[in-house]
């Protein structure tokens, strides 16, 4: 599958379990960083 400016998060991390996985995000207080935290955290990764 292939994704472009068009595609939903949902889509991109559609099947995917990230349980057990630490994920860094800069900038996770506000805007596209916050949204990719919680994103990320959504599928189970632990969020720094």
């Amino acid at each position: 599958m292939s994704f472009g400016f068009e595609s939903t998060t949902d889509e991109v991390l559609d099947g995917i379990d990230l349980s057990g996985k630490r994920a860094v995000v800069t900038g996770a207080s506000g805007g596209l960083g916050e949204e990719t935290a919680r994103a990320l955290a959504s599928k189970g990764a632990a969020v720094t």
